[in-house]
């Protein structure tokens, strides 16, 4: 008893340093002499380059004790740092992340967010040095809020457009999306947002929405009256495109 009582004791400190690195390096503190003592007393190395990871829960359930377990078999033995953020939500830190290495953990969170479809995954950018966590955190914290859009594992890359509009609750930014879909009803941005997620693809867009190709493009053509913009051309598919996004990023926020 007393030799498991240290051992969980010395797990318990260990995941406490692990917290305090990770907010210490994703929030840009200096490398002073208590957080180079910290990080020397890790199992490896901080290499870069480095990814950060945000997971969170939709909601409380019983899948919060089994998150960090997932952690735990995951990252086995791997230069990963990893635990528990806030309410509900998780981080991933990886180090020496080349492609090859960082593929199967990809893959891995996609499988568990099969499992868990309540389960919302951000993945920030690829950063070479430790003074840029504060970018990758920051990319994965937007691609996360992207994330209970997509429903699906999101990539910063992805979203990093609509990053630029800050803030996005702005007049300016309000307007805009509402003077482009102002005319439409709610089946029209249905199958607006279902066009888009079908990477403008006709027939498999009929096939999602379960209805005729023909009845589309009347949809389609309909919208292109109502808005002025074409959802099948380029330029107008990017304008309208992000006018969805960021009116649900305002939808959501509003709930």
């Amino acid at each position: 008893m007393a030799h498991q009582a240290i051992v969980e004791s010395k797990s318990e400190w260990q995941r406490k340093n692990n917290d305090y690195i990770f907010e210490a390096l994703v929030h840009g503190s200096k490398l002073d002499g208590t957080l180079t003592e910290r990080i020397q007393k890790l199992p490896f190395a901080l290499s870069g380059p480095f990814q950060v990871i945000l997971v969170s829960l939709n909601e409380a359930s019983y899948a919060e004790n089994t998150i960090p377990f997932f952690f735990e078999d995951l990252f086995y033995k791997q230069p990963i740092l990893a635990g528990h953020s806030q309410l509900q939500e998780y981080y991933i830190l990886l180090t020496s992340c080349m492609e090859q290495n960082c593929r199967p953990i990809i893959k891995a969170l996609r499988k568990q967010k099969q499992k868990l479809p309540s389960l919302q995954i951000g993945v920030g950018p690829v950063v070479q040095h430790l003074s840029q966590l504060p970018y990758s955190y920051q990319g994965a914290r937007t691609a996360l809020k992207f994330a209970a859009i997509n429903n699906e594992l999101t990539f910063f890359e992805d979203v990093e457009l609509y990053s630029l509009f800050k803030p996005r609750e702005s007049e300016v930014v309000q307007a805009f999306y509402r003077r482009v879909l102002k005319n439409l009803d709610a089946k029209q941005l249905e199958t607006l947002q279902s066009f888009f997620d079908c990477n403008l693809q006709l027939k498999h867009c009929a096939q999602q929405l379960n209805i005729h190709r023909h009845t589309l493009t009347y949809r389609l053509n309909k919208i292109r009256e109502l808005t002025g913009y074409d959802p099948q051309y380029f330029e107008d598919a990017v304008l309208l495109k992000m006018a969805c996004t960021l009116r649900t990023l305002q939808t959501m926020k509003a709930i």
